[in-house]
């Protein structure tokens, strides 16, 4: 299944579209994974990767789209760059889906994050009849709270020491977006 979409940024300047990570991305991604922010939303890559473990996720993405479990995209901008991420998984066909999201340091702020997870949730929930999704972040990921909450998800509960960072157990929110 191969998923492409256009989407405005919100600032008129640029445009950007979610698209499969490709062999392509390998550098992008290595770099991004580098980043602290970035790198504690996934907890299935080790705290320094390099291009082997980058090439395992990228391969391990297209095989989950492949079996329709999980869906890892890339956001791109209009120089066909890309400059972040967002992915569906945990995905119960006609009942509810778990979402991630991430933006390159430069370009936070700006609107491109909103749009790529309202382009992400429109799409899935329709392709899979989805009633809810869900999200975690942790407690003090401002930015990740503060665009979940624009967006219309509810805070649902506290989970304490939920996800290791760093070799710490940090606490996370659960949200969730009913429709």
């Amino acid at each position: 299944m191969s998923f492409v979409v256009m989407i405005k940024n919100t600032n008129g300047s640029n445009f950007s579209y979610l698209r499969n990570w490709l062999n392509t991305d390998l550098d992008f991604l290595a770099e991004s994974f580098r980043d602290p922010l970035i790198a504690q939303s996934f907890t299935d890559l080790p705290s320094h990767c390099g291009q082997e473990e980058v090439s395992r996720f990228v391969s391990n993405t297209l095989r989950l789209i492949e079996k329709e479990s999980a869906f890892h995209l890339a956001i791109v901008n209009g120089k066909e760059i890309p400059i972040g991420g967002v992915s569906v998984h945990n995905i119960i066909k006609g009942h509810k889906a778990e979402i991630g999201f991430w933006l390159d340091k430069d370009c936070r702020r700006n609107g491109i994050g909103q749009s790529a997870v309202r382009l992400l949730l429109n799409h899935y929930k329709s392709l899979f009849h989805l009633q809810k999704f869900v999200a975690y972040t942790l407690t003090d990921n401002f930015r990740a709270i503060a665009l979940l909450e624009i967006i219309g998800f509810k805070r649902e509960g506290y989970l304490m020491k939920n996800r290791k960072v760093g070799g710490e157990f940090k606490d996370e929110y659960i949200y969730g977006l009913v429709y």
